[in-house]
């Protein structure tokens, strides 16, 4: 989801499983919480599993 509420489409091209610097900010990512980086149009995220789903 995105902040305004909506459905954001993108699709995985990465997946850490350990820390990383992102964006400016530091992202904590560990193997059985790994952090991954979608894509969409022009714009690029990261985020944690747990609140993406396929569709």
């Amino acid at each position: 989801m995105d902040p305004g509420g909506g459905l954001a489409l993108g699709a995985i091209f990465k997946v850490h499983q350990s820390d990383f610097d992102y964006q400016g900010h530091r992202r904590y990512a560990t193997p059985g919480d790994p952090e991954h980086v979608n894509g969409k149009t022009d714009q690029v995220a990261a985020h944690k599993g747990s609140v993406l789903a396929k569709i």
